[in-house]
């Protein structure tokens, strides 16, 4: 004898549908370096020296350490910085690379 269930599956079952919550500690005074690529590698960079027991990822986006990458905003010294615009992205982006280059080398 067969026994069958009936099952509803909608799109939000499947992973690539997936949204994690966002993190309450984060959300309310989200800066704009957590999204932006290269700004978030320099605070993953400096978290990675402060707090090496964390095992900061390399390649992912580490989502679930925003409210740590949050807090080295300050440190980085990067707090008062407006978002850049279209034009001075590229600008924005070598001041995060060169910043990252000298937080890895320990001269923050």
């Amino acid at each position: 004898m067969a026994h069958t269930v009936e099952m509803s599956i909608t799109a939000e079952d499947f992973r690539e549908n997936y949204t994690p919550a966002p993190d309450p500690a984060v959300t309310a005074d989200r800066h704009w370096m957590l999204d932006f690529g290269p700004g978030r590698d320099l605070l993953k960079a400096a978290l990675r020296r402060e707090k090496p027991e964390l095992k900061v990822p390399y390649l992912q986006r580490g989502e679930s350490l925003d409210g740590e990458l949050n807090a080295m905003i300050d440190k980085v010294g990067f707090r008062n910085v407006e978002a850049p615009s279209e034009e001075g992205m590229f600008a924005m982006t070598h001041r995060c690379v060169m910043q990252m280059i000298r937080t890895m080398l320990g001269r923050v």
